[in-house]
């Protein structure tokens, strides 16, 4: 079932993405193969065998949600190919409870986030997974091979799926190599390098990326110092620098909010709704994360004012 903008159907907030339901179907190898198919058909396709509840967030707008995705896998669990089909259209998928929230980065709270660690080489890292990989080897004969030929070659000739950023397939590039015994490290050295592109290893597979360069290095220069911060969000983000860790339900929505901004120099107030239960989840992170995950859950709404009580900002937390 795919659901709107994100409810109460996620009944607690978690530290990190807990496991969605089902495991021993989101975990099974689940083969997909999307030849420009629009992102929700795509995602239907995905979730539905499992009845997986997914909740997309408002930033999934309908333009978003007729992406078209062009992606080849044979050897992704279900559970990575919906986090790489999440991340191919430019969206990150959480599991939460025993659903899935669909939403940009940027709307999701920083403990969800998934913060990839992209390169500019041909190869990935050397860690422990490349190392038993890199050295498998196969005949290889590509002359003027599309990209969409490259990754069911590699799939099945290395049993690994190497997966193509829509920017580098926008390039339309077309390999060539030649090799009796090839192995999987000279395969990207040689498509990474005909691309002018790199290759990581990301969530169970190879993930052809443009390459990431560093800024240039620019002289030192004295710089004039950053103005005070004037939004909530970023006066919350200047006050909250300690993590807090909710272990277990706090019996009561003060004691959340004391648990919150003990600490923090502001005037917390809260305002609970009639008929508002208690809280029933668990979380950790800064007090602006937490409370911006609440808000993404449509568990609460909060704002900061400049001036409360003995004249530091007020916060005002209204709990739904």
């Amino acid at each position: 079932m795919i659901a709107g903008t994100t409810s109460l159907m996620i009944a607690a907030l978690a530290a990190s993405a807990p496991a969605a339901a089902d495991p021993a179907g989101l975990d099974k190898t689940c083969p997909v193969e999307w030849r420009n198919t629009p992102f929700q058909q795509a995602l239907e396709e995905l979730t539905s065998p499992l009845g997986l509840p997914v909740l997309l967030d408002e930033s999934v707008t309908p333009e978003g949600s007729r992406i078209p995705v062009r992606m080849f896998a044979r050897h992704l669990t279900r559970r990575q190919a919906l986090r790489w089909l999440a991340r191919w259209a430019g969206f990150e998928a959480v599991f939460v409870d025993d659903g899935a929230l669909i939403a940009r980065p940027d709307r999701l709270p920083r403990i969800w986030r998934e913060e990839l660690q992209l390169g500019a080489t041909s190869q990935p890292a050397a860690n422990e997974t490349w190392i038993a990989l890199r050295d498998r080897s196969a005949d290889i004969e590509w002359v003027d091979a599309p990209l969409s030929l490259i990754a069911r070659d590699v799939s099945a000739r290395f049993e690994v799926d190497l997966l193509i950023h829509p920017e580098i397939l926008k390039t339309e590039g077309l390999i060539n190599l030649g090799e009796g015994g090839g192995t999987l490290g000279r395969v990207c050295d040689a498509v990474a390098g005909q691309l002018g592109a790199a290759i990581d290893w990301v969530d169970g597979a190879l993930w052809l990326h443009p390459r990431i360069t560093s800024p240039a290095t620019r002289p030192a220069t004295r710089t004039a110092p950053a103005p005070p911060p004037t939004t909530p969000a970023a006066i919350l983000n200047a006050l909250s620098t300690e993590r807090i860790v909710v272990a277990a339900p706090p019996p009561d929505w003060a004691t959340f909010v004391r648990k919150l901004t003990t600490g923090l120099p502001v005037d917390a107030r809260i305002q609970v709704e009639g008929g508002t239960g208690q809280p029933d989840f668990v979380a950790q992170g800064t007090a602006h994360e937490i409370l911006e995950a609440a808000k993404l859950m449509r568990r609460l709404d909060y704002r900061l004012e400049p001036t409360g009580k003995g004249n530091v900002p007020l916060l005002l937390i209204k709990v739904r």
